[in-house]
């Protein structure tokens, strides 16, 4: 890539932060003032509920620590809930509460949103393309 053209990592960066800030304004216009983060894991858990925090860091790709805190936040919020491990006292499973199940329209409603907005203008094969490029770029970025 010649000098002439903007930094690969810049516009990435760019369009990353203005696409979160764009979900984050859209989650808050539904009710659901939450950051990326918390809309990723419970994104994770209308797919699927009862994994263990150590699992859905993994999935999700958080530290640990950082999913600590995310759960306690969301717990507070009274969108989910810890539960025991019926195999392993000492772990915890996660588990959309009623309040938390309930979301999933307007959370889901907002992303949808959210992706209509980036997307505007572009035609399907246009976006198929963005993503063909987008994965072949992650996949140059990832460890051989």
């Amino acid at each position: 890539m010649s000098s002439t053209h903007p930094s690969l990592g810049r516009q990435v960066y760019l369009t990353y932060r203005a696409a979160r800030s764009l979900l984050e304004s859209l989650l808050v216009e539904a009710g659901y003032p939450l950051p990326l983060e918390a809309f990723q894991l419970l994104n994770r858990l209308f797919e699927a509920e009862g994994g263990t925090q150590n699992e859905l860091a993994e999935q999700l790709a958080f530290g640990k620590t950082a999913l600590t805190r995310l759960v306690d936040k969301l717990e507070a919020e009274g969108l989910v809930e810890r539960r025991s491990d019926t195999q392993d006292r000492r772990s915890k499973r996660i588990f959309l509460t009623p309040q938390g199940r309930q979301a999933k329209g307007p959370l889901r409603h907002a992303a949808d949103r959210s992706s209509q907005l980036a997307g505007a203008g572009l035609s399907d094969a246009e976006l198929k393309e963005f993503f063909r490029l987008l994965d072949h770029i992650r996949s140059n970025l990832e460890p051989k």
